[in-house]
């Protein structure tokens, strides 16, 4: 959500009507600010994150990027000694970098799970048990580490009762 609706705005206005004081004892006009992620519109994918500067560390910057199935997140920190604009430029520029250097190298993959049939159970109320997957796998891997990328299911034939929903029986 927070992306979506703050993060990947290339303007925002500050505070919300609905934020405005009620009684009128100070006077408060919203400001329309734009975003300091300059990389927003940029850089395809870029939906967000977190400019800032502060005197310990100087200019820093986490930008995410998502393409296809796969989502990247840059974090600069400690840029120094430059003036505002130039912070502002390099910190933009060294986290896009890193960004195309997960999505040229990086790929994410959901491997496709297999048929599982179901397992005789003995002992039990019931002869089988239908088996079902909780966590759909994903993987980012390196290009290199693609091509050799093999998957194992591991699933007795059979099992005795009591077997219990949520019982971890295979990998």
């Amino acid at each position: 959500f927070a992306l979506k609706e703050i993060h990947s705005q290339e303007y925002f206005t500050y505070p919300k009507e609905e934020n405005l004081p009620a009684d009128g004892a100070r006077i408060i006009t919203p400001r329309r600010k734009k975003n300091t992620n300059i990389l927003l519109g940029k850089v395809p994918g870029v939906d967000g994150l977190k400019t800032g500067y502060i005197d310990e560390s100087g200019f820093n910057f986490t930008a995410t990027a998502i393409r296809k199935n796969s989502r990247f997140i840059a974090v600069i920190m400690g840029i120094k000694n430059v003036s505002y604009f130039d912070g502002i430029e390099l910190r933009a520029k060294e986290a896009a970098e890193l960004l195309e250097f997960g999505f040229k190298n990086y790929r994410t993959i959901y491997p496709a799970i297999p048929q599982i049939d179901a397992i005789t159970i003995w002992e039990g109320v019931e002869n089988s048990l239908e088996v079902q997957v909780i966590d759909t796998p994903v993987f980012t891997l390196s290009n290199d580490e693609m091509t050799s990328l093999s998957s194992t299911v591991q699933i007795p034939n059979e099992l005795n009762a009591p077997v219990y929903a949520g019982d971890i029986i295979g990998s």
